[in-house]
């Protein structure tokens, strides 16, 4: 069985450095972009502080929020390897 719904995900980059790792919010599922942009709007100072900090105790380096926005999840549940992040839309970027 597999379950379509949107994620927020961060890009988070080591300090000083190129290396980066992705953040997906497996809690926090949205039910169309709309919400998750909506939620994003609202909460934007703390998702990125939030995102920076679990990168930070994740990883034990100094990391940095690179980029945030929401994505499509498919989960398959009976085979969760075979989830698949995709349609990546950017709300917020370093650059």
């Amino acid at each position: 069985m597999i379950q379509t719904f949107v994620v927020l995900y961060s890009i988070l980059i080591y300090a000083g450095g190129t290396d980066y790792e992705e953040a997906i919010s497996h809690g926090l599922h949205f039910g169309s972009y709309e919400e998750c942009n909506l939620f994003f709007n609202k909460n934007q100072k703390h998702l990125l502080a939030g995102a920076e900090d679990y990168g930070e105790r994740r990883y034990n380096y100094d990391m940095e929020v690179q980029e945030m926005g929401c994505a499509t999840m498919s989960l398959n549940q009976l085979q969760p390897d075979d989830s698949k992040i995709t349609d990546y839309r950017t709300l917020w970027s370093k650059q």
